[in-house]
């Protein structure tokens, strides 16, 4: 389901001359000619290099959140420049010009050249103009971060930090989303231990990385035998109480101390390669049924790998993410057959819950959740299978009790031709607050660009 042949702004920002219109750092050409974004990046500019004195358009951006304004030339549907601040744009007398405005927040409409709030704008200038954007935060929203890359994981560590792993390394960010430090070395998702130290999965290599700093402390071959379709939203490897990490690789659950030594493995199957870990280092392994292929079956080994009787028929439907709150309830997320539910479960289930929503697609969507230290989760779906378009996430802040006392709810827009929509890679639960980390972007044959984005809610 994941496209591999979406790698970030890199190869978009080819088609996009480099002079920033307000002064700011537009990045530096790399040794392949893309610009360099920079580890840790904030609003930048491009824009078309031209003469001072010719009719150009300039962009002003207004509000609390962020967002871009891609500048398009409708007969090539080329970019002519990414805005993600104001900027100023050279124009040629009587060309046609389409301005999108995207985001993962909300677009609260145009002003200038553009009015209304549709996020197409078209217009055909006969001289210098100026368009004006507004994105706002939506309600409980405290911050989005922009990426250049697919943020594929969220983990919050004991300092109340974030880490997030992306398709280009990894960054830690504080709890208002101000970088802290940036790892390039190491890229793929990643996941905190109880000391503040990080883990990072990509293809074949586990990583550890210090929390301090980011630096590389080592890095293990995992070899062959990666899970085929790994989830979106779930958790292919996970932290242990202990400073051990459990990692699913295939059909192989293999578990690392703290040095890089491998303690022991232990096949499992490897239908879906979904792992949690409760508070006492019992690792949980979850597949489908292998006589029903629905109903999820959780493998259970100790932390020293001593294998517990199975837990069978914990969800009623395809299991995809799983976590532990803080009474060790297992929360299990699962979809398919047009409905999507999360249990709140223990092999008693009391006082457990059950929470059930239809979906209009009728196999899986993807799905995640995540506890803090209060019992309350973030529990995440998408809108539909479907990638191309991105068609939206519905994210609900659960009390331990069950009862919803927040939804986020963000879809995809079609118009004039052009798609945008929002794509949720993972879930993560603070003190009070709870993260989405993904993509935005439109559909697979359109030029608007596709971002990683983080964004912070507190309910």
């Amino acid at each position: 389901m994941q496209r591999d042949h979406r790698t970030g702004l890199s190869s978009l920002f080819l088609a996009i001359a480099l002079q920033a219109c307000t002064g700011g750092d537009t990045g530096d050409l790399d040794a392949d000619g893309d610009v360099d974004v920079g580890p840790t990046p904030a609003s930048r500019s491009a824009a078309l290099a031209g003469p001072v004195d010719a009719m150009r358009l300039g962009i002003r951006f207004a509000g609390d959140a962020s967002g871009q304004v891609v500048v398009i030339s409708p007969p090539s549907h080329t970019p002519i420049a990414v805005c993600e601040a104001s900027c100023s744009v050279p124009l040629t007398p009587g060309e046609s010009i389409e301005l999108i405005a995207v985001t993962p927040s909300t677009f609260g409409g145009w002003g200038g050249i553009c009015t209304g709030s549709s996020p197409v704008c078209s217009f055909t200038p006969s001289g210098s103009v100026v368009a004006r954007s507004t994105f706002t935060r939506a309600p409980a929203e405290e911050w989005t971060l922009l990426l250049p890359d697919r943020a594929l994981s969220a983990d919050f560590d004991p300092a109340g930090d974030l880490v997030v792993g992306t398709t280009g390394g990894v960054h830690k960010v504080s709890a208002t989303g101000a970088p802290i430090w940036f790892q390039g070395a190491v890229a793929g998702r990643a996941r905190v231990d109880p000391s503040g130290d990080v883990f990072a999965v990509a293809g074949q290599e586990l990583s550890k990385l210090s929390g301090v700093d980011g630096a590389v402390l080592w890095t293990r071959d995992l070899g062959p035998g990666g899970c085929v379709e790994p989830p979106r939203m779930g958790h292919t490897f996970e932290t242990a109480p202990g400073g051990d990490v459990a990692v699913q690789h295939g059909s192989t659950l293999r578990v690392f101390d703290g040095a890089g030594n491998e303690r022991w493995s232990a096949p499992v199957p490897a239908s879906r390669c979904v792992v949690a870990v409760n508070s006492e280092g019992v690792i949980h392994s979850g597949s489908e049924d292998p006589e029903s292929f629905e109903p999820t079956i959780l493998t259970r080994f100790t932390a020293d790998g001593v294998r517990l009787p199975d837990s069978a028929e914990v969800t009623p439907q395809y299991q995809f993410a799983m976590a532990f709150d803080p009474d060790d309830f297992l929360l299990a997320s699962s979809a398919g057959h047009s409905h999507v539910d999360l249990l709140r479960w223990s092999p008693e289930y009391e006082p457990g819950y059950h929470q059930s929503f239809d979906n209009a697609d009728a196999d899986f969507v993807d799905n995640g959740v995540a506890a803090d230290a209060t019992g309350h989760a973030i529990w995440a779906f998408a809108s539909s299978e479907n990638d191309d378009p991105l068609e939206g996430v519905v994210a609900h802040w659960i009390d331990p009790g069950g009862t919803i006392q927040s939804t986020v709810i963000k879809s995809s827009f079609d118009e004039n031709d052009w798609t945008f929509g929002v794509q949720a890679y993972d879930v993560a639960a603070g003190d009070g607050t709870f993260v989405i980390a993904g993509e935005f972007g439109g559909a697979f044959d359109d030029p608007i660009p596709v971002r990683g984005w983080v964004q912070a809610y507190r309910p």
